[in-house]
């Protein structure tokens, strides 16, 4: 451990370091961790189901459009509002798109914009007519949804 200089103490160990916290502790907030027994901290406390590691439920509150129509050539914006289980926006969420039918042909996304509080934001351009889907779905998530798109083909742009 490098040596440190804390309120003008030089500590250059870890015991160091562990008993200036602890005087830290017992001056300023009045909590002595020498008193503390290990039966005290579990006494009274009930034990919680534990939950398996997997992908979190999530739901789509909101998302516009569910259904994609539009010409060949033309631009789409899809956007929505993603929830918990208890209906809590599902921040920072990393949203991916993906063409789950090769019918459709190529299409141009821009990258999926999620915003602080739940909101997500794509745009693509459809750029060969056909039918198929778009799969929507977020990374540690079981989100999977899938948009029906039809792309028409109109000859104009």
């Amino acid at each position: 451990m490098e040596t440190l200089f804390i309120d003008g103490k030089k500590i250059s160990t870890e015991k160091e370091l562990h008993e200036y916290l602890k005087d830290k502790l017992k001056k300023e907030h009045n909590i002595n961790l020498d008193e503390i027994n290990q039966d005290d901290i579990s006494r009274g406390k009930k034990k919680k189901p534990v939950q398996p590691q997997g992908p979190r439920q999530v739901y789509l509150k909101y998302m516009f459009p569910y259904k994609i129509e539009l010409n060949s050539g033309c631009k789409q914006m899809i956007f929505g509002v993603l929830v918990d289980a208890h209906g809590h926006p599902v921040r920072n969420a990393m949203i991916e798109f993906e063409i789950s039918d090769y019918d459709l042909g190529t299409m141009s996304f821009s990258p999926a914009i999620s915003f602080g509080d739940g909101c997500f934001f794509t745009t693509f351009i459809a750029e060969c007519p056909g039918r198929g889907c778009l799969k929507l779905t977020a990374v540690g998530t079981t989100l999977n949804k899938e948009i029906p798109i039809c792309v028409y083909n109109t000859s104009c742009y």
